[in-house]
């Protein structure tokens, strides 16, 4: 029986039957990856190690296809292609330790859109907008953003913000258009 390496859930192969190395399609045997996330040029003699660019969360690696023309690659790009070419396009990789800057093969996990949101997004509480009518207090519209509210009343999202937050110096709580806005849970601009 094979031993079972620790980044293993059951999702990936033994690491034995990962191949070490890779070529990236589209140019001709020239480059390739290797499983710890490295680019390197295949030459006559040895091969070099390829030194990204460092864009953002991720590496940029140019690299020359056969008839000439330099392309701009992007390290989750390359790994797409090559590790994970079975996936669906656009399927985002999750790195497991959370540094962006490891991309090799058993840091990365394939995950879906929506938890992805869910793990990075998970604290944020969106909060809908009620517009209530000062005079007998009913609820007169119930708006799932400022922005959407301020479309409406014909004001900019930051007044709509200024009013559920009872900044106003003036009316506090009240809109240029005369209605109360508050949010629909929490504080109420009362």
């Amino acid at each position: 029986m094979p031993a079972r390496d620790s980044y293993m859930d059951g999702s990936q192969p033994a690491r034995a039957a990962v191949p070490q190395q890779m070529d990236i399609p589209g140019f001709g045997g020239r480059y390739y990856v290797r499983i710890d996330g490295t680019v390197w040029r295949r030459w006559k003699s040895k091969d070099s190690k390829l030194h990204g660019t460092r864009n953002r969360r991720n590496w940029d690696y140019k690299l020359t296809r056969p008839d000439g023309k330099t392309v701009c690659k992007t390290a989750s790009a390359i790994m797409h292609e090559t590790y994970f070419s079975h996936l669906p396009e656009g399927t985002p990789l999750k790195h497991r330790d959370g540094q962006t800057s490891n991309w090799a093969y058993w840091n990365l996990q394939p995950i879906t859109k929506r938890e992805l949101g869910r793990e990075t997004h998970g604290s944020l509480d969106a909060r809908r907008i009620l517009k209530v009518d000062p005079k007998t207090g009913d609820t007169v519209a119930i708006f799932t953003s400022s922005r959407e509210a301020g479309r409406a009343a014909y004001c900019s999202y930051q007044t709509i913000l200024d009013a559920c937050n009872r900044k106003n110096k003036k009316r506090p709580g009240i809109a240029p258009d005369g209605y109360r806005y508050c949010w629909e849970k929490g504080e109420a601009s009362e």
